[in-house]
């Protein structure tokens, strides 16, 4: 805005909350829209699906970042949701033409715009069916009551039965991420004293009593 400050008056930001919260205010009717917000899963997906039900069948969405996760590597390896979401929206599908030559920094087009149809609305199951892919972050109890408030007013229940069973899944992951890598902790601290025990009974064992010896082996049978 600040570069364009004729255009402040024809526009409201709407910032720092679920895009479900303030769509009303909006309203339907919408013909245009630029999604460009997290860049993982879930991202996108609930962002595109929170919206859908306000476009004109006609409407065009464009979504930014579509191969982030190619030019710009190893920072937003995981960025790809956006990509996968311009593939799994039925619609005509535009991208820019690159000079490759030109722009050897770039493995395919960044931005996708997709024109919708009325027919996208019989396949949004392939847009649903991106949920199932991990997850890079979790909803708050908060966002979730939300966005399934929201999906009720539009989807069938079994929408909503998707999103819970889902989002549990994905909890679960969470979960057992976190367990790995506190296992991984305690295994890697497992290794190193099984290493130094070992080394005591090896290096010692010209020099240490038998006794002594003995213990060192009972606390290494004991790990």
């Amino acid at each position: 805005m600040e570069a364009y400050p004729e255009l402040k008056q024809y526009s409201q930001q709407y910032l720092g909350d679920l895009a479900c919260n303030f769509l009303d205010d909006i309203g339907d009717g919408i013909d245009f829209a630029f999604i460009d917000t997290a860049h993982t899963f879930p991202g996108e997906v609930i962002d595109f699906l929170m919206c859908y039900p306000y476009f004109k069948p006609d409407a065009m969405v464009v979504l930014h970042d579509t191969s982030l996760n190619l030019f710009s590597v190893p920072n937003h390896i995981n960025c790809y949701v956006t990509g996968m979401l311009s593939s799994a929206i039925f619609g005509e599908k535009l991208q820019p033409d690159i000079d490759y030559l030109k722009h050897p920094e770039f493995a395919a087009p960044n931005i996708t715009a997709v024109k919708l149809t009325p027919e996208t609305g019989n396949r949004l199951w392939e847009v649903f069916n991106l949920l199932t892919h991990t997850w890079d972050y979790q909803l708050s109890s908060e966002q979730l009551h939300a966005i399934l408030t929201h999906f009720e007013k539009f989807y069938s229940k079994d929408v909503s039965d998707f999103l819970n069973r889902i989002n549990d899944f994905q909890n679960s992951y969470f979960k057992a991420k976190h367990t790995c890598t506190i296992a991984s902790h305690k295994i890697t601290k497992f290794h190193y004293r099984r290493y130094k025990l070992l080394s005591k009974i090896t290096l010692g064992s010209m020099r240490k009593k038998y006794k002594e010896k003995k213990i060192l082996v009972r606390e290494l049978l004991s790990l």
